[in-house]
C-alpha cells in the first residue's frame, strides 16, 4: 500500500495541472477549461477513503466553478469507498473512475434530473458503476439525503436521461420515467438486473417516440412495461403513430399480442427483440412498413402473424425472413360479440372469420341465474353460426331467473340488479325526473332530480311492459 501510495504521487508530479488547493483534508488537482475560469479537478494526492469535490476553488483571490472531472483523474484509486459530487458538476470525463473497485457509496449534492444530464464519458466516468447506488440531495428529507433504492422516480421536469447515467444501478428495483422524456442515451440502465418493473406516465404513442440508444431502455431488465400502472400484455399500436423507435419494447416478455396500427410505416432495430411471450402479432396496414435489423428477433417460431386480405405476399417479401412465415389474412371489416353485461353472461368467439372463409361461430354462456335471451340483432340461436360480410358487433342479452328482461339502451344504460330486483340506470348526462310508465300510460314510479346514476326498486311492478322516460329519453323496460 505504501508502495502504491508513493508510486501515485509520483504520478502527480508528471500531471499537467495549473493549480492545487486542500479540500476536506485532500489535496485536489485542477486545470482552468475556459476564458470564465472554470475549472476541472485532474487527481487527488494519496487514497482517501472518503472523496469530497467542491463545487468552487479560491486560488489567487479568483473563485471558480468545479464544472468537470477530467479524463482518467481518479483512475486506479481503488482506496475510495465513498466520492461525494457537487451539483456545479456538468460533464465527468472518460476511465474518470476506472478501477474505483472500493467505491461503495456515491453521494450526490443535486436532484435526480441534475444527475440525468450529467455526461458521462464512458461507462468508468460513473462512480455507480461500482458503488451500484446513489444517494442524493432530497431537501424534502429529514435527513436532506435520499437514497436510490427501490422505486427511483425520474421527475417530470426531465426531458432527457443522459448515457451511463444509471449504468449498474442495482439498487434499482422498479423505475418510473415521466411522459417528458424524449431521449434515453447509451447504457443509461445497462447492467440494473434488479429492476422488476418499468412504468411510464405517457400513452402508448408517446413512449413509441421515445429515443432509445442501445441498453437505454429499462424494459431490457425489469422485462415489463406499465402504463400508468397498468401491465401492458396486449399491446394495441394506436393509428396516430408512424414509427416505432429503436429498441422500444425489447426485452419485454409480457407482451401476449401486438396489434400495429394502419399508419404504422417505421419499425426501428430491435424494436420487439427479445419479446418471447408474443403468440400473436397483427398488422393493420395494407402496406407492411420497414424493418429495422433484428426488429423482432427472438421471437417465438410459433408466433401468428396477421395480415389484411390478399397481401400474405408482399408482408413475407418486406419481412425476409424477420418474422416467420405463419400467415394468415384477415378480413378487410371488422367483427366483435360481445355481452351486454359480463355479470349476466359471457361470449365466445368460436371461429374467427378470415379472408378466406368469413363465417364466424359464436356463444353465449348465461351465469348463474341467468339464460341466454338473443342477440342484438334479434337472432336467438345460440351457438350460433354466420356470415360475416361487413362491419358487424353483435351483442348478447340475457334474462334473469327472476323474470327481469335486460333491455338495449343506447347511450344510457339501464339495467337489472335480479338478486334484489333493483333497477339501476347510468348515464344520464343532466338532472332529471325519471318516470316509470305502464302499458296504459299510468305514472308508476316517479325519482325527481336525480344525477348521472340513479337505483330504484321494481319488486312491487306487476309483470308486464313498461316505459322509462328520462328527459327526452325512453328505453323500454320489460319484467316477466
Amino acid at each position: 500500500m505504501i508502495f502504491a501510495a508513493i508510486m501515485l504521487l509520483i504520478a502527480h508530479s508528471g500531471w499537467a495541472y495549473d493549480f492545487s488547493a486542500v479540500y476536506n483534508g485532500n489535496t485536489l488537482y485542477y486545470n482552468y477549461i475556459n476564458l470564465r475560469g472554470d475549472v476541472e479537478v485532474v487527481g487527488v494526492s494519496g487514497y482517501p477513503g472518503d472523496l469530497s469535490i467542491p463545487d468552487s476553488v479560491t486560488y489567487n483571490g479568483n473563485t471558480c466553478s468545479v464544472i468537470r472531472i477530467g479524463d482518467r483523474a481518479f483512475e486506479g484509486c481503488y482506496g475510495f469507498t465513498s466520492v461525494t459530487i457537487p451539483n456545479s458538476v456538468t460533464s465527468i470525463g472518460s476511465n474518470a473512475f476506472y478501477n474505483c473497485t472500493g467505491l461503495t457509496r456515491t453521494y450526490y449534492y443535486g436532484t435526480i434530473t441534475q444527475w440525468c444530464n450529467i455526461d458521462f464519458g464512458n461507462e468508468y466516468s460513473n462512480p455507480i458503476y461500482y458503488s451500484s447506488y446513489l444517494i442524493y440531495w432530497d431537501s424534502s428529507s429529514s435527513t436532506g439525503w435520499a437514497g436510490l433504492s427501490g422505486n427511483l422516480v425520474i421527475p417530470n421536469t426531465t426531458n432527457t436521461i443522459k448515457n451511463y447515467a444509471f449504468i449498474n444501478a442495482t439498487s434499482i428495483t422498479s423505475v418510473t420515467i415521466p411522459n417528458s422524456i424524449s431521449r434515453i442515451g447509451y447504457y443509461a440502465f445497462s447492467g440494473c438486473t434488479s429492476l422488476t418493473q418499468t412504468n411510464y406516465t405517457g400513452t402508448i404513442a408517446q413512449w413509441c417516440n421515445i429515443d432509445f440508444s442501445s441498453r437505454a431502455n429499462p424494459v431490457l431488465y425489469s422485462h415489463n412495461l406499465y402504463i400508468n400502472n397498468q401491465l401492458i400484455t396486449n399491446l394495441v399500436i394506436p393509428n396516430t403513430v408512424d414509427t416505432i423507435k429503436q429498441y422500444a419494447f425489447e426485452g419485454d416478455t409480457c407482451l401476449t399480442s401486438v396489434t400495429i396500427g394502419n399508419s404504422v410505416t417505421s419499425i426501428g432495430r430491435t424494436a420487439f427483440s427479445g419479446c418471447s411471450g408474443l403468440t400473436d402479432i397483427t398488422f393493420k396496414s395494407y402496406n407492411p412498413p420497414s424493418f429495422g435489423s433484428n426488429s423482432f428477433n427472438g421471437v417465438r417460431q410459433t408466433v401468428n402473424i396477421f395480415v389484411p386480405c390478399g397481401r400474405t405476399a408482399v408482408y413475407l417479401s418486406a419481412t425476409n425472413s424477420i418474422l416467420p412465415p405463419n400467415i394468415t389474412e384477415m378480413p378487410s371489416f371488422t367483427f366483435s360479440a360481445t355481452s351486454s353485461n359480463i355479470q349476466h353472461g359471457n361470449v365466445q368467439i368460436l371461429t374467427q372469420p378470415n379472408c378466406t372463409n368469413p363465417q364466424a361461430v359464436i356463444y353465449a354462456t348465461p351465469n348463474s341465474g341467468y339464460t341466454f335471451r338473443r342477440w342484438s340483432d334479434g337472432n336467438t340461436d345460440n351457438p350460433r353460426t354466420l356470415l360475416v360480410t361487413q362491419d358487424t358487433a353483435l351483442v348478447a342479452y340475457f334474462s334473469s331467473g327472476q323474470g327481469i328482461t335486460e333491455t338495449e339502451s343506447g347511450e344510457l344504460i339501464l339495467y337489472p340488479n335480479p338478486a334484489s330486483e333493483m333497477v339501476t340506470i347510468t348515464g344520464i348526462s343532466n338532472e332529471v325526473n325519471i318516470l316509470v310508465i305502464n302499458a296504459m300510460g299510468k305514472v308508476v314510479r316517479r325519482l325527481d332530480n336525480v344525477g348521472d346514476t340513479v337505483t330504484f326498486s321494481i319488486r312491487d311492478l306487476p309483470k308486464g311492459i313498461y316505459f322509462v322516460r328520462m328527459g327526452n329519453a325512453v328505453r323500454k323496460l320489460v319484467v316477466e
